[in-house]
């Protein structure tokens, strides 16, 4: 082969080895469209497996980068400028030998402290605490639990709301300690109506 023939042939598969090389999607991350737009990935649907990944500019994307619509090549995701982990938000490492995960960095602004501890006492108590004795099985992941699958069911996020506005009511009449860790459970709550509303629990109104 000449080596106009070999540099022929590399700049033909170029375009190929720059799309395997492409970083994969992740909510959080932005990334540079093809008309010079900036596109934050705020959600993943689970179950659209062709365009899984919403935009916040309420574009939908494959896996790849692709908008939707494929004929409007120019809000294709073409060059990944922030990574979820330097985006202000929680990093994950998903490097742990062990398999599990752990918090790279945590950017907390200013004024801020005080609501990230109460959010991490609620992450604590789910994952281990109480509601992790009564509502987890070892290796169920927290949207897997009964707790979500119940409503998940039934086909409604009612009995998250429930389940916190009886938990909070309850917090009133209990004494100091037992009072926060019920509204923590609630926190826990609501949580889950979230992710029920990121997945499975689709509103009317997203049709846009």
């Amino acid at each position: 082969m000449s080596k106009a023939d070999f540099t022929a042939q590399q700049a033909a598969i170029a375009p190929a080895v720059a799309e395997l090389d492409k970083p994969k999607i992740e909510v959080g991350q932005k990334w540079r469209a093809r008309d010079g737009s900036v596109v934050s990935i705020i959600k993943r649907d689970s179950k659209d497996a062709a365009y899984p990944w919403r935009g916040d500019n309420k574009n939908w994307y494959t896996e790849r980068g692709m908008d939707w619509d494929n004929r409007e090549t120019q809000l294709d995701l073409v060059e990944l400028i922030q990574d979820a982990s330097e985006a202000g938000a929680i990093g994950i490492d998903r490097g742990n030998p062990a398999g599990g995960r752990h918090v790279a960095s945590v950017e907390i602004p200013p004024g801020y402290d005080k609501l990230f501890a109460v959010l991490m006492q609620a992450f604590e108590q789910a994952s281990g605490g109480k509601g992790k004795e009564r509502h987890a099985k070892e290796g169920v992941p927290f949207e897997e639990q009964p707790m979500s699958q119940i409503n998940k069911q039934l086909g409604s996020i009612d009995g998250f709301i429930y389940q916190a506005h009886k938990k909070s009511l309850e917090a009133k009449r209990l004494p100091d300690g037992r009072a926060q860790a019920e509204l923590l459970g609630a926190v826990n709550y609501l949580c889950g109506a979230v992710i029920a509303f990121d997945t499975w629990a689709k509103k009317d109104s997203d049709a846009d």
